[in-house]
């Protein structure tokens, strides 16, 4: 079961409305950017825009995705290093005419779990 915040306006400077479609944005995996975005196209400015978003509650789904995306970028960068370094240790250490080992699946693994975790909702 999933948990989704509730919709009640900290202040009365907020429109109720405009509140509540922040909130099912965000509910629904959209970014404060998009968020943002789509509040200024209903008219309100960017300042009261920035306030809602300031003030939208935040769900232990909401968390987790945000902790999920953090380890995916934290794993693709070690994983991306790791097939680096071995790939240029061996080609270092590697005389003429000698094989070296191309660490491509650890390159791939840290590029697609760097890629995943950037563009994962938060």
């Amino acid at each position: 079961m999933t948990e989704e915040a509730v919709a009640v306006a900290p202040q009365e400077l907020i429109p109720e409305d405009k509140f509540r479609l922040a909130v099912e944005m965000k509910n629904a995996g959209h970014n404060d950017i998009e968020i943002g975005s789509r509040l200024m196209q209903e008219g309100l400015d960017h300042e009261t825009a920035g306030l809602i978003l300031k003030n939208l509650p935040v769900t232990e789904e909401m968390k987790q995705r945000k902790t999920d995306a953090n380890n995916d970028m934290l794993y693709g960068i070690i994983g991306l290093i790791a097939g680096v370094a071995i790939t240029a240790f061996t080609y270092s250490t590697a005389k003429p005419g000698q094989s070296y080992v191309v660490a491509s699946g650890a390159i791939i693994f840290g590029i697609h779990r760097l890629v995943r975790g950037l563009s994962a909702p938060r």
